[in-house]
Formats: structure tokens, sequence, C-alpha cells
């Protein structure tokens, strides 16, 4: 009776030759039969069945001995295991090696190799199973703990994961930037005070001139190219407003939040005013109402947040003061589309907003009046000595020739106006002065380009007249703390 074919295979295993890989191999071939002598040319070398058992276990446990010593070397503790460990054959190869196996073996069929041997190939029944190498525990370094999250309700799990902030644009450029400064402003506040990542949109004012003023700010500024300006000019934006609106109330009404702090519950529903209290009472309001289970939004979870925060206000002092970098940062212009020219580096530049050619009478009854050019010469320039350089900007052509002979004959001043340009490039010069930067208080495109460039001195004036007294447009002095601002802005005031 041939030996079992678990035994060939259990040998072919093994990694180390010698005489008994010789004496299970020559088995194999079909050298040593069923035990009888007769069979073999040399019966003398023939073992009997109970010796090969055996030398077997000898083998086996040498392979054991080994395979513990290379375990405890640091050169194979690097190494990833690709083979089984030898404690796992061991306990297949004791039942593959039973008696009763042995006796029932089949016959080895044999099968040709590429090198022109023989090969025994096991029968589908007896072949050996594969075997899995143990999982060796890691020993890399363990995460490190993160901070602890807020926990939520499943409920939150349907909603919009960042929070929109909308800007409600009005006026033109000036008026724009002061807009959507505010938004970026109450941006920052939430991403650094309560962590949550949020979204700036757009809503542009109901007139004709939106397009124009969008145009005016995309080529000017880049980064406000990718935004869509009138993003929230939908219905579904005013479903939104009108659904966050209805439930803030309700729990309100049902004391659901505490308004400690809060002195208007409605401020992320409009944010009518800017400064540090409105913008703390948005931080209030919205930490706790982010984690509520709150409405569904009509557009679901893609378009806007419930709770969102609908900016409608300019920005404030407290703003530029907490973080002028970031909004210099967010306007830079583009100076290859929108500088055409720059001033003379000792050369003021006068920003002549030109209220009375724009809107004639009616906008002096609104409190938008100007200097003539005799006060402006006498008073605005009474420091200046001859030959100073003062350069005007405007956007109407019309009366700056009375400016500009009023500063010549007056003051001696050498001054020109800056013509042919658009309003962006008027605005580049003003921001591109080293000397000074002359405007009206409010005049928001002349704040702008001196907030935004490096002027020696910006000087914002007011007119005291009975129209400006009667619109609140008299003079108005804001105390900076911000120890560039405080150095550059200086606020004037003048008798009409």
């Amino acid at each position: 009776m041939p030996y079992s074919s678990n035994r060939v295979d259990i040998m072919r295993l093994s990694p180390r030759k010698g005489r008994m890989n010789e004496i299970a191999a020559s088995e194999a071939m079909g050298d040593v039969g069923n035990g009888d002598p007769s069979q073999s040319n040399n019966a003398d070398m023939i073992p009997n069945r109970g010796r090969t058992i055996l030398l077997l276990s000898f083998f086996m446990l040498f392979h054991v001995q080994f395979n513990k010593r290379r375990a405890s070397s640091s050169l194979f503790d690097e190494i990833p295991r690709t083979k089984p460990r030898m404690g796992v054959i061991q306990s297949a190869a004791t039942n593959w090696l039973s008696m009763d196996s042995m006796m029932k073996a089949k016959p080895l069929a044999m099968r040709e190799t590429n090198s022109g041997f023989s090969e025994p190939t096991l029968p589908p029944e007896t072949r050996i199973p594969a075997l899995v190498a143990p999982t060796i525990p890691s020993t890399d370094a363990q995460p490190k703990r993160t901070k602890k999250q807020r926990s939520t309700s499943p409920y939150q799990n349907e909603h919009k994961k960042v929070v929109t902030v909308v800007a409600q644009l009005n006026g033109e450029l000036g008026n724009q930037m002061h807009k959507i400064a505010n938004a970026v402003c109450v941006q920052r506040h939430i991403e650094r005070k309560l962590q949550l990542p949020t979204e700036l949109k757009l809503r542009a004012q109901d007139n004709a001139k939106w397009e124009r003023s969008m145009k005016n700010m995309k080529e000017a500024f880049p980064s406000t190219r990718p935004l869509n300006f009138r993003a929230g000019n939908t219905p579904l934006f005013d479903q939104v407003r009108q659904i966050q609106e209805d439930w803030i109330q309700s729990l309100v009404a049902n004391k659901k939040v505490n308004l400690t702090g809060i002195g208007d519950p409605k401020v992320m529903n409009r944010m009518k005013s800017s400064g540090w209290q409105p913008t703390q009472e948005i931080l209030r309001l919205l930490n706790q109402t982010w984690y509520m289970d709150r409405p569904m939004a009509p557009g679901g979870n893609t378009e806007f947040s419930i709770p969102h925060i609908y900016s409608d206000a300019f920005t404030s002092r407290y703003c530029f003061e907490k973080m002028l970098t970031e909004i210099r940062d967010f306007f830079a212009i583009d100076e290859y589309r929108i500088c055409k020219q720059k001033p003379q580096p000792d050369e003021s530049v006068l920003h002549l907003r030109n209220f009375l050619v724009e809107m004639g009478k009616a906008g002096r009854d609104l409190g938008f009046e100007e200097l003539s050019p005799e006060k402006t010469a006498t008073e605005i320039f009474a420091n200046y000595t001859p030959g100073d350089k003062v350069a005007i900007v405007s956007r109407f052509q019309t009366n700056t020739d009375k400016y500009i002979k009023a500063l010549k004959e007056i003051r001696g001043i050498d001054a020109r106006y800056i013509k042919g340009q658009t309003g962006n490039q008027d605005f580049c010069f003003l921001l591109k002065s080293r000397k000074d930067i002359i405007g009206q208080r409010v005049s928001t495109f002349a704040t702008w380009a001196g907030l935004l460039g490096r002027p020696e001195r910006l000087r914002l004036y007011s007119v005291d007249s009975k129209y400006t007294r009667a619109k609140k447009r008299s003079f108005y002095k804001a105390k900076w703390d911000h120890p560039e601002l405080k150095k550059v802005i200086v606020y004037e005031n003048y008798k009409a």
C-alpha cells in the first residue's frame, strides 16, 4: 500500500534538504512501494513505517525550534510575515499523518513540470487547505485624540453643514465693498468663535444699475469673480427667510432660546447695523439654534442653510480694527486691468464727487453738498504751498476746470485733472497715492481707496450747512484704535 500523499506534500513544504527529503521523494516517485524489500534495489535503505514517522516527528520538532529563534530575532520583526507559523503547520500535519489517513490514502497522480520532471499532484479531496497567516498586532503609534465635538441629533444629518451668509448689496463700488466686507467680517467671527464652516452669497439690488456695479466689482477684485451676484435674488431664498423668521419667533415664544445678551432675536434674519454688539448677538443666537432640530429648507441641503445670516449693513470701524489685513487681502485689486495711470510720488489726489452735476439741487436737499472751488482752495488746501502738486479725479469732468483754476490762482498749486479714465481706473489712481487722499466723508469711494492704500494721510471732510444738518450728514469723527488707521485718517469739518 502506498504512503499517504499528505506525507509527500509535507516533505515538499520543508525548506531544508537532507536524507529525509530524499527518502520521501523517492517514495513519491515510486522507488519505494509498500514496504516490500523486493521492490527496491537496495532493501537495506528502505525505512519501515514506524521509523519514518519517528524521523518525521524529529524533523517537525526541529522546525518548531527554528521558527521560535527566527521570531525572536529583531531582524525578522521588521519583515512582514508571508508564511504561516510552524505551529499551524504542525497541528495540521499531526492530523494528516494519522495512521488511518495513511492507510486510506489514494495513489498519487503525476503531472509534468516545466523542467521535464514529474511531480505528484494531490487529489482534490486531500489537498492541503489554505493557511491564513496570523494577525500581528500593529506597533504603530495610536492617533492623537481629537477635541470632542458637540453632539447633535440624527436629524442634523439632513441639513446643510455650512452656515450661509447672504450680503444684501446696493449702490456702486464703494457701497458694495462696504456690504460685502461686513458679511466677510461676520463669516470670520463664526469660523473662529464657533468653529463652523461658512459660505458667502450675494443678493443684488433690485434696480438697473446692479449689472454695471457687478461688472465693476469683478473687474477690480478677483476675489468676487467666482461669486453669483444674484444668488439671493430667488423665490427660494425668500421662502427660506420666511421659514427661519417663523421658526425663530416660535423658539422665542416657547422660551427655547436663551436671550441673555441678545437685544434683537431677529438679528440673523436681517442684520441692519454692524459692530461689536450685533456680531456678538449673531454668535450667541447661532450657537444655540445650529444644534437644534431645525426646519428643512425647501431647496434641501444645497442652497441656503437654516439658520442663515442675512447681512444688510455697511461694515463698521470694529471690523476694520479687527481684520484690516484680511479685508485688504479680500479686496486686493487687479492692477493689470484697472490701473491705467498712477500719481506722482509727491502728488496729492483730490476726489471731486460732483454731487451737483450728478443729482442737481435734489442732491443738496438730501444733504449731499460739496465746497465751492474757492472754499476748497482756501480751506482744504490752506496749508499747501505754491508748487505743491494736486491731481483731481472725478467721474464728471464738468466744473473740474473751476477747481483747477482756483487752486492755481489762489494757492499757486500745480493742479491737473486726470481725464480719460473709468471709475475703476480712478479708484486705482486714488489708492496708489503716497501723499494725501482728500475726499468727502460721505464718499465711500474715496474712503475705501484710502483704507486699502498706503497714503500719508486720508483726509475726510464734512460740509456744515442747513442741508447736511437736516439729513444728519454733518461732521462726524470716528475714534480709531488701530495704530495705522489712527495715524493716517484725519476728519475735518468746513462751513459751506
